[in-house]
């Protein structure tokens, strides 16, 4: 997609476009779900 033309548009509407950057995982990512979620 072309992400200018994108997050013009939103700004346009009044919207807000956040951008999240993952820097580490959590415990999750290492022993999986917990049992009560899975």
């Amino acid at each position: 997609p072309d992400w200018v033309e994108y997050r013009q548009a939103m700004l346009d509407q009044g919207k807000s476009l956040i951008t999240i950057t993952i820097d580490d995982w959590g415990p999750i990512s290492k022993g999986g779900f917990p049992a009560r979620l899975a």
